[in-house]
């Protein structure tokens, strides 16, 4: 009776046996029911160590990266906004912290303006110092 059902909570579980007209007693028990293994391989509540960022606004959170097109040979900065994911994507002549600071400004901040968040990689050139006075 349990097959295709995708292990459902027990909760669910009596939703349908009520709906097929199983007894009290069935109901009852399945009300009580623990799956022996969810319980061993449980894992703790706690926090996630990282969480992904959210924005319900245009420019308020995007992210960049740089990735390699093997069909290029050059690396592509690619950003996104996370609230509508709208993407745009340049050619970079290398990876350092120039070369995003220009890229960025051709692609993003002449049309759109500085984001209030920008989410990158801890890549070199990102994360030089150069870099982090880029928009203060």
């Amino acid at each position: 009776m349990l097959r295709n059902l995708g292990h459902p909570s027990a909760a669910k579980l009596v939703e349908l046996l009520e709906a097929r007209g199983a007894s009290k007693t069935v109901i009852n028990v399945a009300k009580d029911y623990r799956c022996v293994p969810c319980l061993r391989y449980h894992k703790p509540n706690q926090a996630s160590p990282a969480a992904m960022p959210t924005a319900s606004t245009f420019n308020v959170v995007v992210e960049a990266d740089v990735m390699w097109l093997k069909i290029l040979e050059y690396p592509v900065l690619h950003v996104i906004d996370v609230a509508t994911k709208y993407q745009a994507a340049c050619v970079v002549h290398g990876e350092r912290s120039q070369d995003l600071q220009k890229a960025l400004q051709r692609t993003w901040f002449r049309q759109f303006g500085v984001p209030a968040e920008l989410c990158t990689d801890e890549g070199r050139g990102w994360a030089a110092d150069e870099m982090l006075g880029y928009f203060h």
